[in-house]
């Protein structure tokens, strides 16, 4: 008698775990950063935001291990919308492209940005350090498109589950029923993606410092 319970409970188990194996759950990401120390005062110049279409649109589908689910990131509109934010709310106005064209508008600025690459490992097991890496280069450009300097960054990120979340999960990849996991890797991205773009910034104004850039 016991034993048909326990291999009817196991069967359940099983069959709910392929059924959840491979559905795939949109992580959040955020669209706006709000940074420290940006001055009240924009500069009087004009910025044209470059970045090619793959990148603009990129969707990132990981799946970290047997028996997971798929997570998808829309990590490439995320990011064109962060970094446009944070330019205008710097640059009096700023505008955005998918190539660097011969003609076209003038302006005093042009930023490249460069998407290269990431890693997203969330371990082994429920209590592991969630660690997310974007590799992610900006090339800052005066009027006549000669470089005025790069920066290359490693925007990384540790996060981990909260005893609630662990509590929802059956295994390091699979949760039952919940937007908790999504947020919490939705958070880890995040923090990948702001030390970027403050390594940006941070070179940004030590170049307007320098050059008396008002």
């Amino acid at each position: 008698m016991h034993s048909h319970r326990w291999s009817g409970i196991v069967f359940l188990t099983v069959v709910f775990l392929l059924v959840l194996n491979g559905c795939t759950r949109n992580v959040p990401l955020r669209h706006e950063f709000e940074f420290q120390n940006i001055p009240d005062t924009k500069v009087d110049k004009q910025l044209l935001v470059v970045m090619d279409t793959a990148q603009a649109e990129k969707v990132i589908i990981h799946n970290p291990g047997a028996m997971s689910d798929n997570f998808r990131y829309e990590a490439g509109p995320a990011f064109r919308d962060s970094l446009m934010n944070l330019m205008q709310a710097r640059f009096e106005k700023v505008d955005f492209a998918h190539e660097l064209q011969a003609g076209g508008p003038h302006y005093d600025y042009y930023l490249l940005s460069d998407f290269k690459d990431h890693k997203i490992d969330l371990g082994t097991a429920l209590w592991s350090n969630k660690k997310f890496n974007v590799y992610i280069d900006y090339t800052f450009l005066d009027a006549d498109r000669d470089t005025l300097f790069n920066t290359e960054t490693d925007g990384d990120n540790i996060n981990r589950f909260s005893g609630g979340d662990m509590a929802t999960a059956i295994n390091p990849f699979v949760f039952i029923g919940t937007s908790k996991a999504e947020n919490m890797l939705g958070d880890g991205w995040d923090g990948a993606v702001a030390n970027s773009l403050n390594e940006f910034y941070f070179d940004l104004e030590t170049y307007f410092d320098k050059n008396g850039v008002k």
